[in-house]
């Protein structure tokens, strides 16, 4: 009964979050080269960035996903990171915000192919 107990209370800890209000034109190695100055890299397993679209009509922001390894680093994360101000090459300025991830499942990594690396292992 303990490890069912102990398997709910682990479903239960939030880590995934995500930033939203990013600036369109950042890139994801843009996003990355700014949040490891307030993370370590060995602290999120898994990162989801959505670049922005900038249009006559609208512009659509940036949004990230980033899953971490326990919620303390969540913690940590939200209190440094939460309302960063990013500035665009034309002047306008961004303050995003963390939250939690409304979904807070985690893709698996995709299976190998098994007919991977066989095409010179065929009989003919």
């Amino acid at each position: 009964m303990v490890a069912k107990e102990s398997k709910d209370r682990a479903s239960l800890e939030r880590t995934k979050v995500v930033v939203r209000h990013l600036p369109a034109g950042l890139t994801q190695d843009g996003f990355v080269k700014t949040i490891s100055k307030f993370v370590d890299p060995d602290r999120y397993n898994w990162l989801a960035y959505y670049p922005g679209k900038v249009s006559i009509k609208s512009t659509v922001l940036s949004r990230a996903y980033l899953n971490f390894v326990d919620p303390h680093s969540v913690y940590e994360f939200k209190a440094k990171f939460d309302g960063h101000l990013f500035v665009s090459n034309k002047g306008n300025q961004y303050r995003c915000s963390v939250e939690y991830a409304p979904f807070q499942k985690v893709p698996l990594p995709s299976k190998r192919n098994p007919l991977e690396n066989t095409i010179h292992q065929g009989g003919c």
